[in-house]
């Protein structure tokens, strides 16, 4: 069997001298784990094609239940993200949310989309790093079927009032519902948001994939989506990340 498919690198482990195990976000298979022979070798023609970040055109072939890289043409490098350690560490965050997730089939296109525009911007633009964590973080769970409800209140569904961010569930709760008290609810785990965290959000979850990375807020407001994304995240999927920890220690 032999599949060719475009798609990046988001993981890689050494085996033995030479030879190393790959996983790739490809644009129609989902995540494709597969063994590159030789690729650790200084004369190996696979040994740029095949490392981290790397977006290349894979042809594989499956043999005995694993699959092997034949060939692969690079298509984007982004050797740049390597220069500059914070951002470096952010895409290696990216890497391993997208192999926990393992997205399928029918959301893969996407995600290989949101991971080549983030990485894009993180290796050849001045952007905010904070902005594209949290719009990758967001819009990631929107993808993988973690999408939240932030079209209004959850209770008299108005959609202008000041709002809470319920982490657990991914719904709204404006200030007025939420003082009521008639509510049996557990009034922990949400996030007091500002309208303009609120608006950043809903573009994120609703714009157009071109356009998700198009928007500014000031300071405090861009530290406050970056907390809520980054909850969000770590509360949906339930993992934790070596990547981020590190991260924590440089931001």
């Amino acid at each position: 069997m032999q599949i060719q498919t475009a798609g990046i690198v988001i993981r890689e482990n050494n085996v033995g001298e030479n030879d190393k195990y790959i996983t790739i976000l490809t644009s129609e298979h989902g995540t494709v784990e597969a063994y590159v022979k030789g690729a650790r070798r200084k004369s190996s023609r696979l040994a740029a094609s095949t490392g981290l970040f790397c977006y290349s055109s894979f042809q594989l072939f499956k043999s005995n239940s694993r699959f092997y890289v034949d060939q692969a043409d690079i298509i984007q490098l982004f050797y740049d993200i390597r220069l500059d350690l914070l951002r470096l560490s952010i895409a290696s965050y990216f890497c391993q949310v997208i192999y926990e997730l393992k997205p399928d089939t029918d959301t893969c296109n996407q995600m290989l989309r949101l991971m080549l525009n983030s990485v894009h911007l993180l290796a050849n633009t001045k952007k905010d790093s904070r902005i594209i964590k949290a719009v990758f973080e967001l819009r990631a769970m929107a993808i993988s079927g973690f999408c939240p409800n932030l079209i209004a209140c959850r209770e008299c569904s108005e959609f202008d009032k000041k709002m809470r961010f319920y982490i657990l569930e991914g719904s709204l709760l404006c200030n007025d519902c939420a003082s009521l008290g008639k509510q049996a609810l557990d009034q922990t785990g949400f996030a007091q948001i500002t309208q303009s965290v609120l608006s950043a959000m809903r573009h994120i979850i609703y714009s157009e994939p071109e356009k998700v990375f198009s928007f500014t807020l000031d300071d405090d407001n861009l530290t406050l989506l970056s907390e809520v994304c980054e909850s969000y995240l770590l509360c949906q999927t339930d993992k934790t990340y070596r990547s981020l920890d590190f991260l924590k220690t440089m931001m």
